[in-house]
């Protein structure tokens, strides 16, 4: 089983000022889908309103055979607009809508064999800080595979969020962060500075990754360097999560084998096809088989 933990929302895509696409999306929801649509058992904990635009999340959940919990909240869906530019990437707006204070997150049975991902600003709040922690907490005693992507752009709130950056990286098997993650944590502008900052930190994998630039990756082991084939794109939004889908989708159906360089050629060279079927749609994960 695959355990994703974070928020869900409803996102709107405009282009050239007009609504393009719309669809249920947010971090955890689209790595969701993505591990989904390939074949993986996925359990999504999250928090769902009890609005209209919920039950659309929900239905999509079903199509997709993911579990959840029926946990709900008094309010609205969280709202995201994002406007492409030329390129396909995308300036965001966000609308909240969950409540000030988050409820009690009633976390399912963790095997060995599991892997786990979290991660964004979600993470980070203070609201949700029991549940995160409680769900880090059973995946460690489990002895499960965790993968936290920081997903972390503001710069200007790192005095906030440096340290529980920190204490999150000291707990986890694996990071998989972007060059713009770990400049805004870190400072750092290379990989060589980013895997400085989260081996200090205490994580021993790193998989540093440049938007379309190539993938780099770190362990105490092995170093290697990933180039990205050029994709025609439609939309980045997404790209980042279905790469994290398709790099636990390997590591969840081969942990019994040896982390090797040949190990994480395939792990990355997987999240890499996953990743650019995402920039080839208006959808936030990849498309369904044929």
């Amino acid at each position: 089983m695959i355990f994703v933990l974070g928020s869900c929302l409803y996102e709107i895509m405009f282009k050239n000022g007009l609504p393009e696409w719309s669809g249920p999306g947010g971090s955890a929801f689209n790595a969701s889908v993505s591990l989904a649509r390939s074949g993986n058992p996925v359990h999504l904990i999250t928090e769902l309103a009890n609005d209209t635009l919920s039950h659309h999340i929900t239905d999509f959940l079903e199509q997709n055979k993911i579990i959840y919990d029926e946990l709900r909240y008094e309010g609205n869906t969280r709202l995201s607009l994002a406007f492409l530019n030329d390129s396909g990437d995308a300036l965001y707006t966000f609308y909240p809508g969950q409540p000030e204070n988050a409820p009690e997150f009633n976390l399912p049975e963790i095997n060995r064999q599991d892997v786990a991902l979290f991660g964004s600003l979600y993470s980070l709040q203070e609201r949700n800080r029991q549940n995160v922690d409680a769900f880090i907490a059973k995946v460690r005693e489990a002895g499960a595979f965790l993968v936290y992507d920081p997903n972390f752009r503001k710069i200007a709130e790192v005095p906030l969020f440096k340290n529980r950056i920190q204490r999150i990286i000291n707990q986890v098997n694996l990071v998989r962060a972007s060059d713009d993650d770990m400049f805004g944590i870190a400072g750092a502008q290379t990989g060589d500075e980013a895997y400085k900052f989260v081996s200090e930190a205490g994580c021993p994998n790193l998989i540093y990754t440049r938007n379309s630039g190539d993938v780099d990756l770190f362990t105490p082991d092995c170093r290697r360097t990933y180039p990205v084939k050029q994709v025609a794109v439609v939309s980045t939004i997404g790209a980042g999560d279905a790469f994290n889908a398709g790099l636990i989708s390997f590591i969840c159906q081969n942990r019994k084998n040896e982390q090797n360089f040949e190990f994480w050629d395939k792990a990355i060279e997987r999240a890499l096809i996953f990743a650019a079927d995402v920039c080839g749609s208006h959808e936030n994960y990849i498309r369904l088989p044929v």
